[in-house]
């Protein structure tokens, strides 16, 4: 029976551990209207009174096809000195499966949250884009990678199946209500519901 209540468990923990790598730091007593997107529940007993969003931004992109590598110091001081001593190096695909890449971008435009004690209530607008790409073939990757004068491709016929590109382009209009149920100690226990009106 143990092993049945674990097993969700572990699903559910790797599940939130890549979408944290997604989402980022959204989970603060400070994130107000943005937390609210991620989760409804979250804007209740926030710390600041009144939270105003003028403007923000986010980009999200993933691919199997190239990676970074031949670092000898962290992203972060890479960051601060320029990314010079890296190189772009061309992953092999997975025997039997394609690239995958996909690109995620939003702009947030106004927004507030407004605590009123136990309460919290917000509003916010929100456009979002995402495309998705799947089943690149690694010749595809080669062309891509190296271009289409990549020469130890030319003159092969290449017939690519299952070749995927999805994307989606939305604007949502974003009402929050958050409610603490019971605070104590270190606990709180909070629900939320967000309603939202998407073109």
């Amino acid at each position: 029976m143990r092993a049945i209540l674990t097993l969700p468990l572990l699903f559910l923990s790797t599940v939130c551990a890549f979408s944290q790598e997604r989402h980022g730091s959204l989970h603060s007593n400070y994130a107000g209207a943005d937390a609210a997107w991620v989760n409804p529940a979250r804007s209740a007993g926030q710390w600041p009174w009144l939270e105003i969003r003028f403007l923000g931004a986010d980009a999200h992109a993933w691919n199997s096809l190239v990676a970074y590598s031949g670092r000898d110091r962290r992203l972060v001081g890479e960051l601060r000195q320029g990314m010079s001593d890296g190189v772009l190096v061309m992953r092999s695909a997975g025997a039997g499966q394609g690239h995958r890449a996909t690109v995620s971008l939003g702009v947030a435009g106004p927004g507030a949250s407004l605590a009123l004690g136990r309460t919290t209530i917000g509003l916010g607008l929100r456009s979002r884009a995402h495309v998705s790409a799947s089943g690149l073939s690694p010749a595809m990757g080669n062309f891509i990678f190296n271009g289409l004068n990549f020469e130890p491709q030319h003159g092969i016929r290449f017939s690519d199946e299952g070749v995927r590109v999805v994307g989606a382009a939305w604007t949502e209009l974003g009402v929050n209500l958050g409610q603490v149920l019971s605070a104590q100690g270190f606990g709180i226990l909070s629900a939320g519901i967000n309603a939202r009106y998407l073109q």
